[in-house]
Formats: structure tokens, sequence, C-alpha cells
């Protein structure tokens, strides 16, 4: 029969099936690794009309600072705005988890030079 796991060793597993993907977040203030808070945190990409698309990621917290970030979005959203069920999705992320709106900004601002 096999043991149930405790929630230190779920992280751990968790950590390490992260790691063999891609190196965990990194707290820049107190360089350290950070930590996973939550899984399956829905992160809803705003336009200038609105909401515009909802991603699946995973919501990772500094052990010292509490700073948070939100990685592991994946390469494709889950729903779009002109989809039948993007009410739907966005209800369900506010109900289970989190649901966490991305200001709008111009797309192209991330092309600017230092110093402009």
């Amino acid at each position: 029969m096999a043991e149930k796991q405790t929630k230190e060793q779920k992280e751990q597993d968790q950590i390490e099936r992260v790691n063999m993907l891609y190196h965990r977040p990194v707290c820049v203030k107190c360089r350290v690794d950070m930590r996973p808070e939550m899984n399956g945190v829905g992160l809803l990409d705003m336009a200038a009309f609105g909401p515009y698309k909802v991603w699946d990621a995973d919501l990772w917290k500094c052990p010292e600072c509490g700073v948070e970030v939100v990685v592991g979005a994946g390469q494709h959203a889950i729903a779009h705005h002109n989809d039948g069920n993007f009410d739907k999705v966005c209800a369900g992320y506010r109900q289970r988890t989190l649901l966490i709106p991305v200001r709008f900004s111009n797309p192209l601002s991330c092309y600017k030079t230092r110093g402009n």
C-alpha cells in the first residue's frame, strides 16, 4: 500500500518536476530560489478593449521576503475573448484559485532603448 505523502514531500516532488523543465525563479533581492505557492492560477491579459486572453500559470513566492511572481504560462492561452466559454473560464479561476488581470501596455514599449 502506498504511503500518504506529507505536504513537504509533495512540495519537494513538485520542485523536482519543475527542475527537469527549467530553473526555478530566483529572487534577485534575496538571491534564493523561489517556492511554488499555488498552481493553476489564471492570468487575464487585457487589451485596449478589455479582457482578451486567459493563461494557466503558477504562482511562486520568495521564502524570505515574500515577493511573488507568476510563471509557467505555456505556449498558448486556454481561452480567448471571442470564445463562447471565456466568461465561464474566468469565473472558474476566480472561484477555484486566483485570476490576475494583467494591465494593458503598449506591446511596442518593450522595444524602447535604455535612456529613452
